[in-house]
C-alpha cells in the first residue's frame, strides 16, 4: 500500500454508488468500475480496497462521497 494513501473498502464504495456489494462486483467484472488497487488480508475475510486517488480519476463525484462516508465513519463513536 502507498504511504499515507487513503483507501476505500468495497462496502464504502458500494454505499457511495448506492448499490449492493454483489452488484458492485458485477460492475467491476463488466469494466464499469475500476478494478481494486489492493487486497487487504486483515481483518478476515480479506477485502478489496481502492486508493482514493484512483476513484478521483475515475469519478470525482463518487470519490467525494467516499470521503464524506469515511469521515463520518471516523467520527462515529464505537459505543452507542
Amino acid at each position: 500500500m502507498k504511504d499515507n494513501e487513503t483507501t476505500v473498502r468495497a462496502n464504502v464504495l458500494a454505499l457511495a454508488l448506492g448499490v449492493s456489494e454483489v452488484y458492485l462486483k458485477t460492475q467491476i467484472l463488466k469494466g464499469a468500475v475500476p478494478f481494486h488497487d489492493e487486497m487487504v488480508k486483515r481483518p478476515v475475510p480479506q477485502t478489496r480496497v481502492w486508493f482514493l486517488s484512483t476513484l478521483e480519476q475515475w469519478r470525482p463525484d463518487v470519490a467525494r462521497r467516499c470521503k464524506v462516508l469515511l469521515k463520518t465513519l471516523e467520527d462515529l463513536p464505537l459505543t452507542a
